[in-house]
């Protein structure tokens, strides 16, 4: 594969926050490796330790399960493995209220909240097997939460159940999610789009250990761009919060969050090392590593994925990542840790796809050429020469000389403490580094292919600092909190160079109370967000626009968003949320031009207002006394009262003679409601069936023969079915369906957008595992087992049925 001209790979992490990471590395080191307890002792040698003592459905010790302390105020969170004795120290905790869970296998506790003070007795907890292992999440209230007290709709997949499926990438772990549907452009690498509940893909923050991952540099400033980039190594788990979060996670975050938490050292967790081969040309190796003490720990990760095939044979894929993770805890309380993530990708890119032989009005059913002719097509047959039958559309074909290296470096750095019992801060910087090089040449299908190779790079950069106080008082707390943020964007192509800024400051409350017993509980949430952009640095300078143009000085966003939970039986819970959310304009919406020879193109408004959008959500979940079975069910509706769109104008009347660009408008609504029951059979099989409803009103400016949103289903579902009849064995499988979908397609000829009815999707993915020897695991996954050929992405192909073999060796 040829190497993408992105420079030396770790040259951006050399440059921005090593140093910082570099500091923590040593005392992170010499903490990573403390003196273990004697198997089966109680450490009584650390009488101020918090004690956890894990135990099996039948009182046995349960030994090597991993127990995590997360501190209910200021969100720390300790790991450890269990003894021989199945007790587990925490040494060096400050005293505070904590939640303490576990996992082993495919059995977990459910978190209990627990006080810890010097000299208290140990905390116990019980393994079970249960229709769903309940896990604590963070993204519904900044802080660690019980998912039944979350008070929002909140999937929370860990990274040993990801791991079982076979899953490496985090948007494929996503699919099948009530609520959620996954578009993407083609095989691995491509750019994917997360729709939560029926609102677009830039409604949908993307935060990573709490700090945002958006590329500023495309065209609405969200992570659609690099979701495909982000490998599940170095990763504990992955939250899905469905509803609005703005008021604490900022732009974006209208309709849902998504959260990435990145793993951490723990006592005794030694490594893992794993090699794939697969169809398609797939090959993988990779490695992780972590180990922790009483004052820190450390965690590293490593790999490197090719596809040389991918759905075209020609969009091949390559990504390298590497992370890092150091913490440091001292005597006082003081906590300082780091972590880094880097990721270098290249895909090849493929035509779009385009319509002929079809009506000019009227919905026309896609139907797609014989594979035999398509595979013609690919190698460069003239499409004359081609019988297409029946067919209505060409999907994407192959185009050789087109491709797009991604690169991305995120660093944050965290200080915190714990002044008392009652009161947490924590003050975090962070610095996001993206790059994106798209190459084009004359080899491809479409007729607006340069006439020579030419590369455009788009250089995006997000820096922010955070400063937060949290405080308890009795079944109270309160969170208030302050952001400051300055983004960034670089685009270069042989004519024309745009630099352009934005930044933003940012004051956020959050309140919430408990009944005693916690059985009922309510949040509120407050945000102001204040935006400044500097004028825009545009070459060649002759004719450049927006001179003097910037937004005006009052340009804000007000969000708010409220929720509440109620247990109200044995096992039910009630919940409703209210949120209103923004997403800023990006830059490009701003100041987006194109250069050419006949002079400077312009689309953007520099005095745009951001999108706004009000969601509501009201469910339940209910369990059984046993854990066996669970279900839950909300319906939810959002409103976009003000949206950013792309429409024409009267030059002679627009500010910045435009004949087409970007404005405030209003759109429709989402609504709908969506499902999710899980229970566990005999034999050790958990079953989860998931099915949502979505309907979402056709954007502004839409043909009239569209009934609904383009790209979204009206329903989907699916069955996940996973056991492990043995200790050794292990194996799943993950059935997705849906119902037809609407997407345009432009005819390059008659430059017409014609409405495109695709089939439903019919997708099946198996996974089975094996323990050779203990610590050596042989894994195969088919993906795609049914090779459905649905094209879900509106004549995108997808890979198709593909086959990996992974053999993994874990040590401690």
């Amino acid at each position: 594969m040829r190497q993408h001209p992105l420079g030396r790979p770790f040259s951006l992490l050399r440059r921005r926050g090593g140093a910082a990471l570099f500091a923590l590395a040593l005392p992170g080191a010499a903490a990573a490796a403390p003196a273990q307890s004697a198997p089966g002792a109680l450490p009584d040698a650390l009488p101020d330790a918090l004690t956890v003592v894990v135990r099996d459905s039948a009182g046995r010790p349960a030994a090597g399960a991993r127990v995590f302390a997360d501190a209910v105020l200021g969100g720390e969170r300790a790991a450890a493995l269990t003894d021989a004795s199945g007790a587990a120290a925490f040494p060096d905790l400050p005293p505070a209220r904590y939640l303490l869970s576990a996992s082993l296998g495919d059995t977990g506790a459910s978190p209990v909240e627990a006080d810890h003070r010097a000299g208290g007795p140990p905390v116990e907890l019980v393994l079970r097997f249960a229709a769903h292992r309940e896990s604590v999440v963070v993204s519904a209230a900044l802080a660690p939460r019980p998912e039944r007290e979350s008070g929002q709709s909140v999937d929370a997949l860990t990274a040993a159940e990801l791991r079982g499926r076979g899953e490496w990438a985090a948007v494929e772990a996503l699919r099948g999610l009530a609520g959620v549907w996954l578009r993407q452009t083609g095989g691995p690498g491509t750019v994917a789009e997360l729709q939560v509940r029926g609102l677009p893909g830039s409604a949908t923050a993307v935060v990573v250990d709490g700090a945002p991952l958006r590329d500023t540099a495309s065209i609405t400033g969200d992570s659609a761009a690099l979701l495909p980039s982000l490998d599940l190594l170095g990763v504990a788990r992955l939250e899905l919060r469905r509803g609005g979060g703005a008021t604490l996670y900022g732009t974006n975050a209208m309709g849902g969050v998504l959260q990435v938490v990145t793993r951490r050292g723990a006592r005794g967790e030694g490594g893992r090392l794993f090699a794939e081969l697969g169809t398609a040309g797939q090959a993988a190796g990779a490695g992780e590593w972590g180990a922790g003490g009483p004052r820190g720990g450390v965690f590293a990760s490593f790999g490197e994925r090719r596809v040389s095939a991918g759905a075209t044979g020609d969009d091949r894929f390559r990504n390298r990542t590497a992370g890092l993770r150091l913490g440091r805890r001292f005597s006082s309380g003081l906590r300082l840790s780091g972590r880094a993530f880097f990721s270098d990708a290249e895909v090849g890119l493929s035509d779009e796809p385009f319509p002929f032989a079809a009506p000019a009005t009227g919905v026309v059913a896609a139907a797609a050429p014989a594979s035999g002719v398509l595979r013609r097509y690919d190698a460069g047959e003239s499409a004359d020469s081609l019988d297409f039958g029946s067919a209505t559309f060409i999907p994407a074909a192959a185009d050789p000389d087109a491709f797009q290296g991604t690169r991305l470096l995120s660093t944050l750095v965290s200080l915190s403490a714990d002044p008392t019992p009652n009161v947490s801060w924590t003050l975090r910087f962070h610095d996001l580094a993206t790059r994106r090089e798209n190459t084009d040449g004359p080899a491809g299908r479409n007729p607006w292919d340069p006439p020579e190779a030419q590369t455009i790079s788009y250089a995006g950069g997000l820096r922010s600092g955070a400063a937060r106080i949290e405080v308890a008082r009795g079944a109270y707390r309160w969170l208030l909190g302050g952001e400051a943020e300055r983004e960034r964007a670089r685009t270069e192509d042989p004519a024309f160079a745009a630099r352009l800024r934005q930044s933003a400051l940012a004051a956020f409350a959050q309140g919430e109370a408990r009944t005693p017993g916690g059985r009922a509980s309510l949040r509120g949430a407050l945000r102001l967000h204040r935006f400044r952009t500097a004028a825009p640095e545009l070459e060649p300078r002759e004719g450049s626009p927006y001179s003097g143009a910037v937004p005006p000085p009052g340009a804000a966003a007000l969000t708010a968003d409220a929720s509440a939970s109620v247990a109200a039986g044995p096992g039910l819970s009630l919940h409703a949320s209210w949120g209103r959310g923004f997403r800023a304009p990006s830059l490009y919406e701003r100041f987006g031009t194109w250069y050419s020879a006949f002079g400077y193109s312009v689309f953007g408004d520099p005095t745009l207002e951001p999108e706004r959008t009000s969601a509501t959500d009201a469910g339940f979940a209910w369990e059984s006394a046993d854990g066996g079975a669970r279900l839950r069910a909300a319906a939810f509706h959002s409103r976009r009262p003000q949206v950013i769109a792309f429409g024409s104008f009267d030059p002679a009347a627009d500010p910045f003679g435009r004949t087409g660009g970007y404005r405030n408008d209003s759109a429709g609504t989402a609504r709908g409601f969506e499902t999710d029951f899980g229970f566990a059979l005999p034999g050790r099989v958990r079953a989860r069936l998931t099915y949502t409803s979505t309907a979402a009103d056709p954007p502004e400016g839409a043909p009239p023969e569209l009934p609904w949103a383009w790209l979204l289903p009206l329903h989907q579902g699916g069955a996940l079915l996973s056991g492990a009849p043995s200790a050794r064995f292990a194996w799943s499988a993950d059935l997705h369906l849906s119902s037809a979908l609407h997407a345009p397609l432009f005819d390059p000829e008659t430059f017409a957008t014609r409405v495109f009815r695709f089939s439903g999707m019919r997708r099946l993915d198996l996974a089975a595992s094996f323990e050779v020897v203990p610590g050596l695991t042989l894994r195969a996954v088919v993906e795609d087992a049914f090779d459905d050929g649905a094209y879900q992405s509106g004549g995108f192909r997808p890979l198709g049925r593909a086959a990996r073999v992974r053999l993994e060796w874990r040590g401690r």
